[in-house]
Parts: structure tokens; C-alpha cells; sequence
């Protein structure tokens, strides 16, 4: 298992236990790959933000339904897209 995935699986063990500090970790690690998604498939900026804010939010209440912590980009990157 690679570095990230390892740090990924941590900072969700960590958030799940309710450190805001790890949230903030993963917010501030996938902000950008996030507002990547939303943006190809929204067309513009505001929007795409508005999308990603709500991704973190959705992604914040329901981070015990993620089955494999190590897949956090992905399963993340999915809930915007969906946002």
C-alpha cells in the first residue's frame, strides 16, 4: 500500500473518531482534485465550489459508510460527482 492510501485510511480512522483536525486534513488534501471533477462536469467555477462544498458535507456525515478508508479519493471524487 502506497503512502497516501496509508495517511488516507489514518486521517478517516482519525475523523471517524471525531478529530476535526483530520477532517481538515482531508478537505485541504482533495479540495482540488474535487473542484477538478465538479468543474469538467458543471462548466464553471462557482458552481463547481458550491458542488465540492456540499461533497465535503455529504462526505463529512456519511464517512462511516466508507467500507475501505484506503479508498478515500475515489469514494470522495464520487460524492462530488454525484453533488
Amino acid at each position: 500500500m502506497d503512502d497516501t492510501r496509508e495517511r488516507d485510511a489514518h486521517l478517516v480512522c482519525m475523523a471517524r473518531a471525531g478529530d476535526r483536525a483530520a477532517f481538515a486534513a482531508i478537505v485541504a488534501r482533495y479540495h482540488g482534485a474535487l473542484i477538478g471533477v465538479a468543474q469538467a462536469i458543471l462548466g464553471n467555477w462557482d458552481d463547481a465550489a458550491d458542488a465540492v462544498q456540499d461533497a465535503f458535507v455529504l462526505g463529512y456525515l456519511h464517512l462511516n459508510q466508507l467500507k475501505d478508508p484506503n479508498r478515500l479519493g475515489p469514494w470522495l471524487r464520487r460524492v462530488a460527482a454525484n453533488a
